[in-house]
């Protein structure tokens, strides 16, 4: 068995709850990290159905809640398509026989209103629906520490980290180790919200030259265009959700055609004092105002631009575009995600008590793990 661990930076310290955690489980259990930071489950999607290796028996302790929240909130990204991109991984997941787990994070600024907000009880209906544990960090620090509401603002750095405070470090690994044990494979009915679509990662284009990208926490294969272009075609009805691609602060902009629409996307990297080649998803709906359906035959198409005037930046990428950056291009495409309908469905099966009795399971082996 192998535990894969998919989240943003507060899964990727070092020093942070991921060290707890590996002090608490079997040591001879592999231990797989494929968080991205600055991201959100989307790019967990693309993680976990391309990049991974998941297999059945494996387990998969999701945790982009501060991410997810954030960009709902700084830039309008719609919650239900955060919200449909987890359920999308609950039914990968029951597909391969993955056991599944939620660790459940949010930012300082939601953490310090003390509700309930509808993101994250969308995320508890999800994983009572499918059968599947979660531990809610922001409930259940209340629950441990009698007459506190709320995680202490002294225990965040910022807005989207949490301090490295070994105590809190040490709640966290301790319930992220009970998850491990009370992980189950996706049982329940899918909700509402994605049962008549599937999301795909496409990887395979026409054009260009294939490269590959590697750091210390991914390995993934690259596409650059050439002087016709880099472009996909698509087999079934469907629509086009965003490209996945590594950016710089020297990535270039792409001229890129979808059915008709033409627009040019900036893909260099807004990390001030951050030099380093960075993976990024691009999610086309929020940055062109609309969904972008396609039909069998429909075509994607990018290509280099010679001219940045109108480019249009996602959130994580920045306009202008210097000379250098234009003419440099290290920015390379990863892959597209899509929804589509599947060729088959996945049939309701209803468990009722599943997830009461998991999380019940769980909360109590936090509870003498922890203590």
């Amino acid at each position: 068995m192998t535990i894969y661990l998919s989240g943003g930076s507060n899964t990727l310290f070092q020093a942070g709850w991921v060290a707890s955690f590996k002090d608490k489980i079997d040591p001879s259990i592999k231990v797989v990290n494929l968080s991205i930071g600055a991201s959100t489950t989307h790019m967990s999607a693309f993680r976990c159905m391309h990049s991974a290796n998941l297999q059945t028996g494996d387990l998969l302790i999701w945790e982009y809640g501060i991410n997810d929240a954030n960009q709902i909130d700084w830039i309008g990204y719609p919650e239900d398509e955060l919200v449909k991109a987890f359920e999308q991984i609950l039914i990968y997941c029951a597909r391969k026989e993955v056991r599944f787990a939620a660790l459940i994070f949010q930012p300082r600024r939601r953490e310090l209103d003390a509700k309930l907000t509808s993101y994250r009880k969308k995320l508890h209906e999800l994983c009572s629906n499918y059968g599947v544990p979660y531990f809610d960090v922001p409930q259940e620090y209340a629950a441990a520490n009698q007459g506190s509401r709320h995680i202490p603002e002294h225990l965040f750095t910022d807005n989207v980290h949490y301090a490295l405070n070994p105590n809190l470090m040490d709640f966290i690994g301790a319930g992220a180790a009970a998850l491990a044990v009370a992980a189950a494979v996706p049982q329940c009915a899918p909700a509402s919200l994605s049962t008549n679509q599937e999301l795909k990662v496409l990887a395979n284009f026409s054009g260009g030259k294939q490269g590959i990208f590697e750091n210390r926490i991914v390995r993934v294969h690259t596409w650059e265009p050439n002087d016709e272009g880099l472009h996909i075609s698509f087999q079934r009805h469907g629509k086009l959700l965003g490209i996945i691609m590594t950016a710089t602060e020297n990535g270039g902009v792409f001229d890129v055609s979808f059915n008709g629409t033409q627009f040019k996307l900036t893909a260099v990297a807004d990390e001030p004092g951050f030099f380093a080649t960075l993976l990024r998803f691009v999610y086309l709906p929020l940055l062109l105002g609309r969904e972008l359906p396609f039909a069998p035959g429909s075509e994607l198409r990018l290509q280099w631009a010679t001219d940045p005037a109108g480019a249009q930046p996602h959130f994580g990428f920045k306009v202008p575009v210097s000379d250098t950056a234009l003419k440099d291009r290290e920015a390379r495409v990863v892959a597209v995600l899509i929804e589509e309908q599947p060729q088959v469905l996945v049939q309701p099966k209803r468990q009722g008590s599943l997830a009461s009795k998991a999380k019940s399971f769980s909360r109590n082996l936090f509870q003498t793990i922890w203590r």
